[in-house]
C-alpha cells in the first residue's frame, strides 16, 4: 500500500493530497474542510479528520475506554489524513521498509513521525472519513493492544524498536532540510585559496 500511496503523490500537481484506506469512504463535504484548513493556515502541513466506526464489534465498542482507544486509531491510520504535499514529499512518503510490508503499519510510524516534526491539525467535530469494519482489520491489532493489553504474538520487541527507528529516519530526514538560518537574501562568500 505504501508504494502505490508514495507513487500516487508523487505524480499528483495538487498542493494537497489525501488518502484514503480501500475501506473507508469521505463523508460529504469532509475535503472542503481540509482545504479550508490549509489555505486559511499556511503553516499547517497536515490534518486529520473525524474516523467514524461503521459496524465495529461490540467487544470494542462497548469497552468504556473506547472513546480513548478509538483516537489512538484516529492519530496514526492512514486513511483520515491529509497533507501539505512538500510536507508529505520532505518524509519521505510512508515508509516501506521489509518491516512494514510484513507486519503492516507505515501510516502509524509517519503518523508519529509527524506528531514530532509539526502541529497536527485535527477536524474531529466536522465531517470525516467513515471506517467500515471487519473481522481481521489491522484496526483490531490497536485496540486490542490498547484496550486489553493484547500484542500480536508474532510482532516481538525487536520489531518495534525498529518500527521507532524508522520513525526516527523520518523525523531526521525533515530536521535535515529545515533552514536554520533565519536571515534571507543573498550573502556573498570569499573561498581562500592557498
Amino acid at each position: 500500500m505504501a508504494f502505490a500511496r508514495n507513487f500516487g503523490a508523487l505524480h499528483a500537481t495538487s498542493e494537497f493530497i489525501a488518502f484514503l484506506d480501500a475501506d473507508d469512504a469521505f463523508e460529504p463535504d469532509a475535503l472542503a474542510g481540509v482545504s479550508a484548513c490549509f489555505y486559511f493556515r499556511p503553516s499547517l502541513h497536515v490534518v486529520r479528520l473525524r474516523l467514524t466506526p461503521v459496524n465495529l464489534s461490540n467487544r470494542y465498542a462497548a469497552h468504556p475506554e473506547f472513546e480513548r482507544a478509538w483516537k489512538h486509531m484516529a492519530m496514526t491510520c492512514g486513511g483520515n489524513i491529509a497533507f501539505r504535499r512538500s510536507f508529505f514529499m520532505a518524509c519521505g512518503g510512508f515508509p516501506t521498509d521489509e518491516l512494514f510490508r510484513e507486519f503492516g503499519g507505515e501510516d502509524g510510524a509517519l503518523g508519529i513521525a509527524t506528531t514530532r516534526l509539526t502541529q497536527i491539525g485535527t477536524l474531529f467535530d466536522h465531517a470525516g472519513v467513515l471506517h467500515y469494519c471487519r473481522d481481521g482489520m489491522h484496526a483490531e491489532r490497536l485496540l486490542d493492544a490498547v484496550l486489553f493489553d493484547k500484542k500480536p504474538a508474532n510482532i516481538t520487541d525487536e520489531h518495534l524498536a525498529k518500527a521507532e527507528q524508522i520513525t526516527e529516519r523520518i523525523v531526521a530526514r525533515v530536521q535535515a532540510i529545515q533552514l536554520a538560518e533565519t536571515q534571507t537574501g543573498v550573502l556573498s562568500l570569499n573561498l581562500i585559496s592557498e
